[in-house]
């Protein structure tokens, strides 16, 4: 999570499935990207604006477990600074800081990065075994329960930066004021809006932290919650093939497509699922979310996977069907997944034609500081490609 979307360069010819040899090539060019842009001084990747990008936290704590001792200290160090923007009364994470450093958030909080804060402070306590690092896991988890959960157990998408930023009859508080707030305080003026819809993608990379948080500490209650949430968006967003809806049937018009961000990090969600608990319904479920992201979401000419499937009422330049790069990264992380847990030709072969496509120069340098998913899915990949 974190930063804005990319689109990989349309082929209108597959490129040939890429050697190991090949693989490791792009693996250290992206490696030598990702190095360029860590900033020894703040922690994290990149400068003026701070992002806590969770999939390269994600990445360093990969190779820390294999490990890579310069790894393990920037992983934590990342994650030990970014911190400071963790509200310390209500727990949250905040979008982003300006200015060079943590000290100047940003305050609106999205679903996507609550779940990378979960997901990689919950890897770092297993790492580490240090309890500070689960601490902060159940901080952020905390103002998830409490403000972006719905009654059914769905997550909801985000919260305002600003109180009252869309209610223009009631007084508008910038964040900085109002965070500065205690609890009592806060609450007293209001609680800043929620968007509270429930949302494939957003729910799917919360389902898979509470998993990792699950895992790493034994806690009952986080895999109880990602299994409500699981149920939840199953019960109000699959399709009869298996595909998830963006929103819930019959709002507004969500029927109509499908979006590979929401069937591929759903469909990871389900996988992850599976791995926790081994019951064979999120198999099964993830299995048919797979037939439609290597069915209905590849490009077969091209190589990859689709944004979406094709908008009947789409017009003009609207109707071209990108390939965001973040998206086809989860793609392939979501079907190396099932290829472990599955095996099938259909996946396996999938995977190897979309790999080249992330896989340019020009795609990586497009993408910036954001690439540790990429390196996450060409490690996650090995032995199946």
């Amino acid at each position: 999570a974190g930063g804005a979307a990319s689109d990989v360069t349309a082929s209108l010819e597959a490129k040939p499935p890429l050697g190991e040899a090949e693989i490791a090539s792009v693996a250290a060019w992206t490696q030598k990207e990702l190095d360029d842009y860590w900033d020894a001084r703040e922690g994290g990747w990149g400068r003026p604006q701070k992002v806590p990008l969770a999939w390269d936290n994600a990445w360093e704590l990969v190779l820390a477990r294999a490990g890579d001792t310069n790894a393990r200290q920037r992983g934590l160090l990342a994650l030990d600074r970014q911190r400071a923007i963790i509200d310390p009364v209500w727990g949250g994470i905040c979008q982003y800081s300006t200015d060079g450093d943590w000290l100047h958030p940003h305050y609106e909080k999205l679903m996507t990065y609550q779940a990378g804060a979960i997901d990689n402070y919950a890897a770092a306590y297993a790492l580490t075994r240090d309890d500070g690092w689960l601490r902060t896991a159940l901080a952020v988890r905390g103002f998830v329960d409490h403000f972006m959960t719905g009654p059914e157990g769905g997550f909801y998408t985000t919260m305002d930066a600003d109180l009252n930023a869309h209610e223009t009859s009631l007084p508008f508080l910038l964040g900085r004021d109002y965070y500065a707030k205690g609890d009592a305080d806060r609450r007293a003026l209001g609680i800043p809006r929620v968007d509270t819809h429930e949302y494939g993608r957003e729910n799917g990379v919360a389902i898979a932290a509470y998993v990792t948080l699950y895992e790493a500490s034994g806690d009952a209650t986080a895999l109880a919650a990602a299994e409500r949430a699981a149920a939840r968006i199953l019960a109000t967003h699959a399709t009869e093939k298996g595909g998830i809806l963006h929103g819930p049937h019959g709002e507004g018009e969500s029927g109509k497509v499908l979006y590979l961000a929401d069937n591929a990090a759903f469909g990871f969600a389900l996988a992850r699922l599976h791995e926790a608990t081994h019951k064979p319904e999120y198999l099964e479920a993830a299995r048919r979310i797979a037939s439609i992201v290597t069915g209905e979401l590849r490009d077969d000419k091209g190589g990859g996977f689709f944004s979406s499937t094709p908008d009947p009422d789409a017009i003009g330049v609207f109707a071209t069907r990108r390939k965001p790069f973040e998206d086809d990264v989860m793609a392939i992380r979501f079907l190396a997944r099932m290829q472990r847990l599955a095996p099938s030709d259909a996946t396996k072969d999938a995977i190897a034609h979309a790999i080249p496509v992330v896989s340019t120069r020009q795609a990586i340098a497009d993408r910036g500081r954001m690439v540790g998913d990429l390196l996450l899915a060409l490690e996650e990949t090995k032995g199946l490609r």
